[in-house]
């Protein structure tokens, strides 16, 4: 019998509870594909069903074994089977598309922290520049729902029972809540090409006595890994000019106030940006959390989803885990005019 994938186990998954706390962190998109193979035993047959490609038919399933260390399909002369794990997989997920049905004649609408409303905490920056331009997407899929998109700017507060999902650069430590890392951002320096052409480009950090910096000054990891990193003396020295919201902050440095630490799809937003490579380098990972209670809404699975696009790194390589030098932006995104339609500023 020819294995669909082969994986080692680490851990016995069998068990309900363990499988449940994994399949949380899984993709409904994934899920649901499983279970249309499953119920065809076929790929090509459940391609139909689901209108796309054999190839995302048949990726959608590693990725999801992938995801759970486990083998859930083999090949057989009659088909398609399921292995053990498989079956488990399939009688949970059968439960989660009833919930899902009940959900969507209003039966379980107290799942959500206000009933009617979907209620999203993000840090500031992410917010206001990556997930505002792309909320009306996620208008569309919950027309009955009101969306409210929470700007925080405290990181030890992001991850509050008071929201439905939450999205920082913090991993939470709430035992009540199921997390993810969804992304990671890499923050460097900019300036734009009106600075540079009336003041040049230092030549190294040393040289940055010489420069205007602007900084960000709010509760955030930028701001204390730029005081960690280049030392409060001589911060307070280089300044010229602080701000406490992204958006003004931001425009400040676009349009030549000094050089800044800012998100590599910084580049994306303007073309006015140009990278200084220099050896400022920040990483910090991104973390999705939502409260186990919620874990059979379908508001939330739909807002989940959601999150998960606008952080995909396969359709925006700079939330890789490595860095992507934003030069190369254009070579790795042939489309990537298309993309700047959405969040371009100036």
């Amino acid at each position: 019998m020819q294995r669909f994938k082969n994986l080692n186990r680490s851990v016995p998954i069998s068990e309900r509870d363990a499988m449940l706390d994994r399949l949380d962190l899984m993709r409904w998109d994934d899920l649901n594909t499983f279970r249309t193979v499953a119920s065809c035993k076929s790929l090509r047959q459940a391609a139909i069903m689901l209108s796309v490609s054999v190839n995302t038919v048949r990726s959608r399933v590693e990725r999801l074994e992938t995801n759970l260390g486990t083998t859930l399909l083999s090949r057989s002369h009659d088909g398609i089977n399921l292995s053990e794990d498989g079956q488990t997989v399939l009688n949970i997920t059968m439960e989660m598309q009833s919930s899902s049905s009940q959900l969507r004649s209003g039966v379980s609408n107290d799942l959500l922290v206000r009933p009617g409303e979907l209620r999203i905490c993000c840090c500031e920056s992410l917010a206001t520049f990556w997930l505002s331009p792309q909320i009306a997407e996620l208008n569309n899929k919950l027309p009955d729902h009101v969306i409210m998109l929470h700007n925080e700017y405290n990181q030890n507060v992001i991850h509050s029972r008071d929201f439905d999902i939450c999205i920082g650069y913090q991993m939470p430590k709430n035992p009540d809540a199921i997390v993810k890392k969804i992304a990671t951002v890499h923050q460097i320096l900019f300036a734009s090409q009106e600075y540079i052409d009336q003041y040049g480009i230092p030549n190294s950090l040393d040289d940055a006595e010489n420069h205007k910096i602007v900084l960000f000054e709010a509760p955030g990891l930028n701001y204390e890994a730029s005081k960690l990193y280049i030392g409060e003396d001589l911060l307070q020295k280089i300044v010229k000019n602080k701000y406490n919201t992204s958006h003004s902050f931001f425009r400040s440095v676009i349009n030549g106030a000094g050089i800044a630490v800012l998100p590599s799809y910084a580049k994306i937003i303007s073309k006015k940006l140009v990278y200084l490579d220099l050896p400022i380098k920040f990483k910090f990972d991104v973390w999705l959390s939502f409260s186990k209670t919620s874990r059979n809404s379908r508001v939330v699975r739909e807002a989940i989803d959601w999150a998960e696009k606008c952080f995909d790194s396969s359709i925006f390589p700079w939330f890789s885990d490595s860095f992507v030098n934003p030069n190369d932006f254009m070579s790795m995104k042939p489309d990537l005019d298309s993309v700047r339609k959405k969040f371009f500023m100036m």
